[in-house]
């Protein structure tokens, strides 16, 4: 598995290799970055496929409909983009670059505006590539509502953001092209819900090849990682290592800290042969750790990353 660039003189080297063993197919996932981009090359694909992905653009469009949540709304409404030109740009190349699929992987929204989520799934629905949309920590929350997260997460889906989501489920629900099976999971509270867990290890159970989409990383346990050395599963997620409840002015995180179905659903994830890796946004850093021949890319809140999967010799 290679974290940076594949160099020809790398990839000739695995050749080599393989024809010393007999084999006539690498036999290992070939990963390569350069500038926010990144291609996956996998034994487990028969076929490619191209996506582009979005995380964190952060619209703060509101109109007047969003006046009586301005206290709610006013920090957020200071960062991000004002609009969602620059959103409506990244739907265009996906169509004139004649991508597969395009992934938007939360916080595409400060807040739940009736605007903003208007647009979007305008955007949504007139794109001639298939988008599918995943919910990030700010897409559901207006800042100062009473309420835990989980139960904000539900009231705002349900007010607001449903018509994003083309009728599937919120909290799960999978999605076919070209052989591969992108399994979109909710995990913006940084927690996973029972039937969630249940979900994944069906999804899984079949074999096929899989990528799985989410807002927050899954916590890896790397030496020296700003970016992914915490998230979804982290040992040392509590109340007492939240460091932003009074800015966002939510409720801390539990005492407790993570469920027990939240580290089961990092295990069944990080262990599951036929998943290829992990798109996530959240840290609004552009990062790709390897692990366990899989991979995890976090994208840049500057600009979209294009992904790029396919079988050696594609």
């Amino acid at each position: 598995m290679i974290e940076q660039s594949i160099s020809e003189k790398i990839l000739k080297a695995a050749e080599k290799q393989n024809r010393i063993q007999g084999l006539d197919r690498i036999q290992f996932p070939l990963i390569s970055t350069r500038e926010n981009d990144v291609s996956v090359s996998s034994p487990l694909l028969s076929g490619s496929t191209q996506i582009l992905l979005i995380g964190d653009y952060h619209s703060s469009l509101n109109d007047v409909r969003g006046v009586p949540y301005e206290q709610y709304s006013a920090r957020m409404a200071q960062y991000g983009n004002p609009d969602m030109k620059l959103l409506a740009e990244y739907f265009q190349q996906a169509a004139d670059r004649k991508y597969d699929l395009i992934l938007l992987l939360g916080d595409i929204l400060s807040f739940p505006s009736e605007a903003g989520v208007e647009f979007l799934a305008n955007q949504i629905s007139r794109s001639p590539v298939p988008a599918l949309f995943i919910a990030g920590n700010h897409d559901w929350h207006y800042e100062g509502l009473p309420g835990s997260d989980m139960e904000l997460r539900r009231q705002w889906t349900a007010k607001r953001l449903l018509p994003l989501y083309g009728g599937n489920d919120p909290l799960k629900y999978v999605y076919s092209v070209n052989g591969l099976k992108v399994i979109m999971i909710d995990n913006s509270t940084y927690e996973i819900l029972p039937e969630q867990l249940d979900f994944i290890r069906r999804e899984l159970a079949d074999g096929k090849p899989a990528l799985l989409g989410c807002h927050i990383p899954l916590y890896l346990p790397l030496p020296d990682r700003t970016v992914t050395g915490y998230g979804c599963g982290h040992p040392d997620w509590c109340a007492a290592t939240d460091p932003y409840w009074q800015i966002e002015r939510r409720e801390r995180w539990p005492v407790q800290g993570q469920s027990r179905e939240t580290f089961e659903f990092c295990r069944e994830i990080l262990s599951a042969e036929n998943l290829l890796g992990i798109v996530a946004g959240h840290t609004h850093k552009f990062c790709v750790d390897c692990f366990g021949g899989k991979f995890q890319a976090v994208v840049s809140s500057q600009r979209a990353c294009p992904l790029k999967l396919a079988g050696h010799g594609i």
